[in-house]
């Protein structure tokens, strides 16, 4: 396989990606046929299935592809936030917010559209998820260890925590009155004020 044949196969699995993105979030999973993926694509039915073996999988990969980014996300800002409790959080915060606000198609997507995974793959993506469930404990028990943090309810915080970043996608509009980086700075500050940082 030549160079340009590889670069253009991968071109037609982006578009098949950004296409069942579109139509996933326009129609639903059960409204959306890979027929019509297809056509958004640019590509034939038959083309999708060299890429994917059902809408299922292609929801999948969806859904893993931006927990995974999410998380990564997270990840390289917690390496530049230094040893503060807070402001690891802060930093950990901001980042999943501002994910959340760029990434708007993929997590409505990921709230609306994941119960319809079939069992593998929901085990699967459930795993991703509960690993930045597990981080964002990690950080809150680390904090109430070290002192910096004071509530009495680490586990509830970050299962809370959580739930509002990712709701952000429910009333964030990007011409609205606040910006992208105001609203991840405001929810770092209501994380740090739900830790009862001091």
């Amino acid at each position: 396989m030549t160079d340009t044949q590889v670069q253009r196969g991968r071109a037609t699995e982006q578009a098949i990606r950004e296409a069942a993105l579109s139509c996933f979030s326009e129609r639903g999973y059960h409204g959306a046929s890979i027929r019509f993926i297809a056509d958004r694509a640019g590509t034939s039915l038959s083309n999708v299935y060299n890429y994917v073996a059902s809408k299922d999988e292609l929801l999948a990969q969806l859904l893993r592809r931006a927990s995974e980014a999410q998380y990564a996300q997270v990840l390289e800002a917690l390496d530049g936030a230094g040893e503060d409790p807070a402001e690891r959080l802060r930093a950990a915060v901001e980042a999943y917010a501002r994910y959340v606000i760029e990434h708007r198609d993929e997590l409505v997507l990921s709230n609306t559209e994941f119960r319809y995974l079939s069992r593998p793959h929901r085990t699967e993506v459930v795993e991703l998820r509960d690993r930045m469930q597990r981080l964002v404990d990690d950080l809150i028990e680390d904090g109430v260890r070290r002192g910096a943090f004071a509530t009495p309810y680490p586990a509830d915080v970050s299962r809370s925590l959580l739930t509002m970043v990712s709701n952000i996608t429910a009333w964030f509009q990007p011409e609205g009155a606040l910006s992208a980086t105001e609203v991840a700075r405001r929810h770092a500050g209501f994380a740090l004020a739900l830790v009862e940082a001091g």
